[in-house]
């Protein structure tokens, strides 16, 4: 099935194989893009940054924060609600990210942080959001791409780490971008739905999910890829999935293995490891699958090789993650690009607005 192009292009009226496909590109023209933003100059002199987004516009801050959270000289946090916190002042950048410019949770913040006084930039395709950035003159990042939301990833994480690396926040040069791009390119070749089956590992991951809830677990940047993960099965593949985070899970979620007493027959755990990560995370890892092993538990610990630095592995991670989701849905007969449940919920708001 996932050899017959023919038959995916019939599921995928969408054409989100393609969003897929263009993530390198896309992360190429955000990242220039960003590098031509007029930054003005008393951003400089922020004291913290909120990132905010929602859903696949909010993914990107979720990684940005963690790919800068053990160089970044200031506080970052991210938020994925409505209200800003209580500190945020005129000395906070407040970077707002919405694909559509009309999220309602992003819009609502973006008030707050004019109320506020603070620093603000604004990413997004249009929608109202441009409208506000444009009459209080705050500087804003437009682009334009034809997807959902969260196949926008390449292009929204781009700008966001090319205005973190503006501001002397991020610590990424042009050559560390280039490199993690090319790595990907070559990952691509090798997961592309050109690619048989039999050397495939992402639609080989694909099949092993069918009929499962698959749990994805990571540690430190790859904890951010291992809820893309998820969500992406979610919305691409329409099938349940969850996530959850190394060490924090050592503390409580390993307990909940006896009941049901059918668990073990519907769920298949993915650890996403890395070199990368705190050597007693990775113990942790090790001592992890011994539990799983003991509870009969269908676990996969995986690897990308060969062994890069924290960026290069977490969009690499993310590039697989997402090739697994679409063809995780096209194995359940699905419209990978559709999002119903969503698209209700925001259907169901908007009359109550």
């Amino acid at each position: 099935m996932l050899d017959n192009l023919e038959k995916i292009q019939q599921l995928d009226k969408s054409n989100l194989l393609q969003n897929i496909e263009d993530v390198p590109d896309q992360i190429i023209a955000g990242w220039e893009l960003g590098g031509k933003f007029v930054i003005p100059s008393h951003y400089y002199n922020v004291k913290q940054v909120v990132l905010t987004g929602m859903g696949g516009s909010g993914i990107s801050s979720l990684l940005a924060s963690s790919i800068t959270h053990s160089s970044s000289r200031i506080p970052i946090i991210t938020l994925q609600n409505y209200d800003l916190p209580q500190f945020v002042d005129g000395g906070t950048l407040v970077v707002i990210t919405s694909y559509s410019g009309n999220t309602e949770e992003s819009l609502s913040c973006l008030t707050d942080a004019i109320n506020r006084q603070a620093k603000i930039v604004v990413i997004t395709t249009g929608g109202e959001m441009i409208n506000i950035a444009r009459k209080y003159k705050i500087p804003y990042l437009e682009f334009n791409y034809g997807s959902p939301p969260r196949a926008a990833f390449g292009y929204t994480f781009g700008l966001i780490m090319q205005v973190l690396n503006r501001l002397n926040i991020a610590e990424v040069t042009d050559e560390n971008w280039a490199s993690a791009v090319k790595y990907l390119i070559n990952l691509a070749t090798k997961i592309n739905v050109h690619s048989s089956s039999q050397q495939n590992i992402a639609k080989s991951y694909a099949e092993q999910m069918v009929g499962t809830i698959p749990i994805i677990i990571g540690a430190e940047h790859l904890s951010v890829v291992a809820y893309r993960w998820s969500t992406q099965i979610n919305e691409n593949a329409k099938q349940a999935s969850w996530f959850d985070t190394l060490p924090e899970m050592n503390h409580n979620r390993i307990c909940g293995l006896d009941f049901p007493k059918n668990l073990r027959e519907n769920i298949k755990v993915y650890i996403l490891s890395s070199k990368n990560i705190h050597e007693r995370t990775i113990l942790r890892e090790s001592i992890l699958g011994q539990l799983f092993d003991r509870n009969k538990i269908n676990y996969e610990t995986i690897y990308l090789q060969p062994s890069t630095n924290k960026l290069t592995e977490a969009l690499s991670f993310i590039l697989l993650g997402d090739y697994i989701s679409f063809y995780l849905g096209i194995l359940n007969g699905v419209n990978p690009g559709l999002i119903q449940n969503v698209d209700f919920i925001k259907e169901k708001l908007s009359q109550e607005a």
